[in-house]
């Protein structure tokens, strides 16, 4: 493949992995809104035929002692964000894989890419429901920085790393420092603009 044409495919990986984000966070935002209806008509349902209240499920909520222990609930979604994130990061391809497509190949999306870009989209959606559990926060900050630093992934999966490194950053009034990253990296992360979510 010709510099031009590894240059398209990483356009087009990066934005193949934000669009799939945004579906993956657009139909599990739907499931909880149908979730939150039905639940509405039952508890409308039963709140007409009865005068006790029904409990409401509630979000994880901040614990409030630091050296306290995380609930049994918290250390769930940690666990299975640290599973899934060393799963999808031992899965990305490297530039090498990227190279050695031919050219009816480059046109043809592997079922594996479609799967890790479908598990990406499922780490973002556990960030974005816990915008307040710091500590699942941390391990994605560490997880997109891993990502991020890796040289050998495409700059397409980098960019999109270092994105939502830096999303996770300005959501916690945090400074990243992005200059340690090659040019093309933070130009690729910038033209990702029209897919944040302000």
């Amino acid at each position: 493949m010709n510099p031009n044409q590894i240059k398209n495919v990483q356009i087009f990986l990066i934005l193949f992995f934000s669009s799939l984000t945004l579906y993956v966070l657009f139909k599990e935002a739907k499931k909880r809104d149908n979730h939150r209806f039905s639940r509405v008509q039952k508890t409308t349902k039963i709140a007409s035929s009865s005068s006790t209240p029904l409990p409401q499920p509630s979000p994880i909520k901040e614990e409030k002692n630091k050296n306290q222990p995380l609930s049994e609930e918290r250390q769930k979604v940690i666990d299975q964000f640290k599973r899934q994130g060393e799963e999808v990061l031992a899965k990305l391809p490297y530039r090498e894989d990227l190279q050695q497509l031919n050219d009816g190949q480059v046109h043809k999306i592997p079922e594996s890419l479609l799967q890790t870009g479908r598990e990406l989209g499922q780490l973002k959606e556990l960030v974005i429901r816990y915008p307040d559990f710091k500590e699942l926060q941390i391990e994605a900050k560490s997880f997109y920085k891993n990502c991020a630093d890796e040289e050998g992934y495409p700059t397409s999966i980098r960019s999109l790393c270092l994105f939502n490194r830096l999303q996770l950053a300005k959501n916690s009034g945090e400074i990243f420092d992005i200059s340690p990253y090659p040019l093309e990296i933070k130009q690729l992360a910038l033209e990702l603009a029209p897919f944040r979510r302000d």
